[in-house]
């Protein structure tokens, strides 16, 4: 008994120096100990996610791919999925991503997103926005939805936030980017935005690569002012005053633009 207590003891101070460990950014020290807890707490979830995120954070996301997949834990909760998708989004993957999306009805592409409108757009806009709109007939994304590989279940049934959804768009966004699909990439961050107007990430990507016409860069200020929450309805509302075309040279010389 008393050789048991000592045990969970020694778990939970591990426990509580290997996160003390990853606040100070000690990757290495925090992956030796998060190992050693591993095998001390049998490979408990939140221990293997310990050792995961330390892992992917000291840059070595094949290691921590090759753990989630040898300890069955792809699927196993949220924040495996997140941890999983970015590490094969740093590894290169982006199909792998993309059918790995694919299988999360939660966070596949809607179709109540902001519309593609061609009319009156010419050259490369038209091509991209044409292209965009074809997505509703079979994207990757939803194709993966189609041809599960046995793991479907286990995927509906996992719940994610709003931020976690957007992501994971935000993921499948630079996944079809780094893929040339950039009609495809422009329907994923504009999903990712409207699910958590603070996505800085979907917005810059947006803004950085210019890949909204202006109909959608209307219809998208529009729709982030209706943003419900104090700090929602000021990013915002700095959304549209710099406008996601402003936004570019915002991102590389934030101290000459202010709200108004």
């Amino acid at each position: 008994m008393a050789s048991r207590e000592a045990s969970c003891s020694m778990v939970e101070g591990l426990r509580s120096r290997v996160i003390e460990e990853l606040s100070a950014c000690n990757t290495v020290t925090a992956i030796f100990l998060a190992d050693q807890l591993t095998h001390l707490s049998d490979y408990q979830l939140d221990d293997v996610i310990l050792l995961v995120r330390a892992l992917a954070g000291n840059g070595e996301h094949a290691r921590a791919l090759t753990l989630l997949r040898k300890r069955r834990l792809m699927r196993a909760s949220p924040e495996c999925k997140l941890l999983a998708t970015r590490c094969m989004l740093e590894l290169g993957q982006h199909e792998e991503v993309l059918e790995f999306v694919g299988e999360y009805p939660e966070v596949s592409l809607r179709d109540d997103v902001i519309e593609e409108e061609a009319d009156g757009v010419e050259g490369d806009e038209k091509d991209a926005a044409s292209v965009c709109a074809s997505t509703k007939k079979g994207n990757t994304v939803r194709s993966a939805l189609a041809h599960g590989d046995g793991h479907t279940d286990a995927a509906a049934s996992l719940k994610f936030t709003k931020r976690q959804k957007s992501t994971v768009l935000v993921m499948a966004g630079t996944a079809y980017l780094l893929l040339d699909h950039r009609g495809k990439a422009s329907k994923c961050l504009l999903d990712a935005l409207l699910l958590d107007p603070c996505c800085f990430h979907a917005f810059q990507l947006l803004s950085e690569h210019r890949m909204l016409t202006a109909i959608q860069e209307k219809e998208l200020k529009e729709k982030l002012l209706q943003a419900n929450g104090e700090v929602e309805q000021y990013i915002a509302t700095l959304y549209s005053s710099l406008t996601v075309r402003l936004f570019y040279d915002y991102c590389h010389c934030p101290l000459f633009f202010s709200l108004p």
